[in-house]
């Protein structure tokens, strides 16, 4: 019994490309949120008041909210490799055909690779070491 050979045409999965988004994008948005918390402390003292004066950025976040000090912390101190090594793993995903399937999964991909790299960039910077050390404290 002879079958005809399936012509399916059928996108490939976009799950990798999604999930692989979504981690890339939880470092940008930790380092948003320690931002943030930067803000909030700044309305009431100085870059250099922040940093001298015994500020600390867990006295700025409610008990509830507590796990989200959490990772916003370990963003800032510890997310710069794992940032980096799904930064190298992101871009070459752009270009398989995975990603370019679903126009949806592109755009975030693109998004999350470009935050990341914003990320890296500026955790680099004299301001980031700053925020480093003053999450640290």
């Amino acid at each position: 019994m002879d079958e005809p050979i399936s012509t399916s045409t059928a996108a490939p999965p976009t799950f990798v490309p999604r999930l692989l988004a979504t981690a890339m994008l939880v470092a940008p948005v930790g380092y948003l949120g320690a931002l943030c918390l930067y803000g909030v402390a700044r309305l009431s003292w100085s870059h250099a008041g922040l940093l001298g004066t015994p500020v600390d950025p867990k006295d700025l976040v409610p008990a509830p909210l507590m796990l989200g000090y959490v990772v916003v912390s370990l963003a800032v101190l510890h997310g710069q490799l794992p940032a980096a090594m799904l930064l190298v793993v992101g871009v070459p995903q752009l270009g398989l055909p995975a990603a370019r399937a679903d126009r949806a999964t592109r755009w975030l991909l693109l998004m999350a690779v470009l935050a990341t790299g914003a990320y890296l960039a500026a955790s680099f910077t004299p301001f980031g070491a700053d925020l480093r050390r003053w999450i640290a404290d």
